[in-house]
C-alpha cells in the first residue's frame, strides 16, 4: 500500500506538471497567434484571456472580443468566446459562442442571435496546426439585417480535408428558414414565409491550408459544386458548378441550374427580370426540360473571367475572388 500510495502521488504530481506546462504553453501560443495576427494587420482586441480546467481540461475563455481583417471589410464583436479541450487530447476543441453577437460588414450591421451555437474542430498536431475537420452548428438562429430579419430553426456547416493540400469538402444545411415578409410578398400565392430546406455539397480548393496563421489569407483556386438545393414551397431549384480561379482572381467554368416546376418560379421573374424580357426568359427555361420531365427546365451558364454568360449574352458579373 505504501508503494501504491507513493506511485499515485508521483503520478498526480507528474499530471499536475503536465497540465501546468500544457496550459502555460497554450496561453503563450494564443498570445503569439494574436500578436502574429496583429502584425499582419488584423485588429484583435479582448478584455481578458485565461486558461483553466485543471486537471482534465484546457478551458480557454476570452472576454469582450473584437476581430477585424486587415482590409477592415467586416468587424465581429462578441461578449465572450469559450473553448474546451480535454487535456489528453488538446488537438480537438469545442467552441461555445454567446447568444448575441454583432457582425458589421458590407451588408451593414447584422445582429446575430442563437439559442445555441457551437463549433467542434480537430487540427493535426503538426506545424501550424492545419485543420483536419470542423462542424459549426446553430439552433434558433436569427440574423437581423437593416432591411429585415432572417431566422432558421437549425443550421450546420461541416468541413473536412479532401485529401489534397488546401482542398476541403464542405456541406451546408439550413432548415426551416424564416425570411422577411417583403421577400415573399408579390412572389405568388404558393410561396410561404419559410424556406423548408437549403443544402450545399461542394469541394473547395484553396491556395493554402487553413491553419492558425492569420497573416496569409487563403485564396480560392477551384470550386466543385456537386449539389446546391433550395426548397421553398412549390419552388425546388438545384444547381451544379465547376469553377477554376486564376491568380488574377478571375474565374472560368460552368453552372447548371435545374428547376423542378417552371410555373412555380415564374412569379419570381416579376422582380428580377424586366417586363420586356420575361417571355424570352420563360421560353429559355422551358426549352430544356430536366430528363424530359414535363414542366421542368434547366439553364446552362458559362463563366468567363467572372462574366456570366447565357449563350453569347452576358447576364451578370461575379466579384473578384480572393485577396490577390
Amino acid at each position: 500500500m505504501r508503494w501504491l500510495t507513493i506511485a499515485v502521488a508521483v503520478l498526480a504530481v507528474l499530471w499536475g506538471g503536465y497540465w501546468w506546462v500544457g496550459s502555460t504553453g497554450l496561453e503563450r501560443g494564443l498570445l503569439r497567434a494574436v500578436e502574429g495576427g496583429r502584425d499582419a494587420g488584423w485588429r484583435i482586441e479582448y478584455a481578458d484571456l485565461s486558461v483553466s480546467g485543471f486537471p482534465n481540461r484546457f478551458d480557454t475563455s476570452a472576454a469582450d472580443l473584437t476581430v477585424s481583417p486587415p482590409d477592415g471589410s467586416w468587424v465581429w464583436q462578441a461578449p465572450y468566446v469559450q473553448a474546451y479541450a480535454l487535456s489528453y487530447r488538446p488537438n480537438r476543441v469545442i467552441v461555445a459562442f454567446p447568444s448575441e453577437q454583432v457582425v458589421d460588414g458590407p451588408l451593414g450591421r447584422v445582429d446575430v442571435t442563437a439559442a445555441d451555437m457551437r463549433l467542434s474542430a480537430a487540427v493535426r498536431a503538426e506545424g501550424d496546426l492545419p485543420l483536419d475537420r470542423a462542424t459549426w452548428v446553430a439552433e434558433g438562429l436569427g440574423l437581423a439585417f437593416p432591411w429585415g430579419t432572417i431566422g432558421a430553426e437549425g443550421a450546420q456547416v461541416a468541413i473536412r480535408e479532401a485529401g489534397a493540400p488546401g482542398a476541403y469538402d464542405v456541406a451546408v444545411t439550413v432548415s426551416d428558414a424564416v425570411i422577411p415578409s417583403e421577400a415573399s410578398e408579390g412572389s405568388g400565392p404558393d410561396l410561404p414565409g419559410t424556406v423548408e430546406a437549403a443544402t450545399l455539397d461542394a469541394t473547395v480548393t484553396l491556395d493554402r491550408a487553413l491553419d492558425r496563421t492569420l497573416g496569409a489569407q487563403p485564396n480560392l483556386v477551384a470550386l466543385d459544386l456537386r449539389d446546391a438545393t433550395l426548397v421553398w414551397g412549390a419552388v425546388e431549384v438545384t444547381a451544379q458548378a465547376a469553377l477554376a480561379v486564376g491568380t488574377d482572381g478571375l474565374a472560368d467554368g460552368e453552372v447548371v441550374v435545374e428547376i423542378a416546376d417552371v410555373d412555380a418560379v415564374l412569379p419570381l421573374l416579376e422582380r428580377g427580370v424586366p417586363a420586356g424580357q420575361r417571355a424570352f426568359v420563360e421560353g429559355l427555361l422551358r426549352a430544356a426540360p430536366v430528363d424530359g420531365r414535363a414542366g421542368s427546365g434547366s439553364v446552362r451558364l458559362a463563366i468567363q473571367e467572372n462574366l456570366v454568360l447565357f449563350g453569347p449574352f452576358p447576364v451578370a458579373s461575379l466579384p473578384r475572388f480572393g485577396t490577390r
